[in-house]
């Protein structure tokens, strides 16, 4: 038989206490991450990837840029936590005053996943600064329009943009769709809960989530023969291509044998 471990018990209690006090624009724990500065720059930080760290680039109003090296693993995790929206702490070369930055632009390898530069930008608590917030929803299997009337639920917007203090910033913002019940209901961009502290950009009439119908026999009928007749003129327009490719190729042999009997006649 498996006990329960007080920490098994509390970690998700603890998932939603968190949830909830950021909403409430309270910045419940900070991301320390250690950053190391680097020399090496150009094609050579290929190197550095290869030994497990990952190329920054720290850069700021009034400041010059650095370039740093983190853990890449410390990094996935740190944003993985934190996003691009929220405030996180790094200390540069074991220096006792940690600088507070964002993270601003991430590059992935397309094929792997993994990350490959980051771009973090120093921020000042005095200063307000704008960004996005990206928007998360949930409950949507529990919604009676999907469970009940097999509507689909869609995301029009899936992040505002926002104007805060670096500190007042949250990781997210959770829109529960649970409660949606009609095909006509919608949320707006000023249904969204956001602290106080934080002023959205958006027009307030900017539709978060909408509902979409299920097709109807006919409409999925028209949607197949739209495709079948896309395919057919797609085939078509091909063997069009080939019989051009065919005639060119026919035309331009002619045109060397031609030349070769002209210069055997001399």
């Amino acid at each position: 038989m498996k006990f329960l471990t007080l920490k098994m018990l509390l970690t998700p209690l603890m998932v939603i206490l968190r949830k909830y006090f950021q909403q409430k624009g309270y910045q419940v724990d900070e991301t320390l991450l250690k950053a190391q500065t680097r020399e090496i720059t150009g094609k050579k930080v290929r190197q550095i990837r290869e030994s497990g760290m990952l190329p920054v680039v720290l850069y700021g109003h009034g400041i010059e840029p650095k370039s740093l090296s983190v853990d890449a693993k410390e990094f996935a995790r740190a944003f993985a936590h934190s996003g691009s929206s929220t405030m996180v702490k790094i200390i540069i070369d074991d220096n006792t005053e940690p600088i507070n930055i964002l993270f601003h632009q991430i590059d992935r390898n397309p094929v792997s996943g993994d990350y490959v530069h980051a771009d973090f930008l120093q921020v000042k608590l005095t200063e307000k600064i704008k960004t996005e917030i990206p928007i998360v929803l949930e409950g949507e299997e529990n919604a009676p329009v999907v469970k009940e009337k097999e509507g689909s639920i869609i995301t029009n917007k899936d992040h505002i943009e926002v104007e805060a203090f670096p500190q007042d910033l949250i990781h997210e913002i959770v829109v529960n769709v649970s409660e949606l019940a009609e095909f006509d209901q919608v949320i707006h961009v000023k249904d969204l809960i956001v602290p106080a502290k934080i002023d959205v950009l958006d027009d307030p009439d900017d539709v978060i989530v909408s509902i979409q119908e299920p097709r109807s026999e006919e409409e999925l009928a028209e949607l197949e023969q739209e495709v079948v007749e896309d395919v057919e003129a797609v085939e078509v327009e091909k063997k069009g291509k080939e019989e051009d490719e065919d005639s060119t190729e026919s035309a331009d042999g002619a045109s060397g044998e031609q030349k070769e009997e002209k210069e055997a006649d001399k």
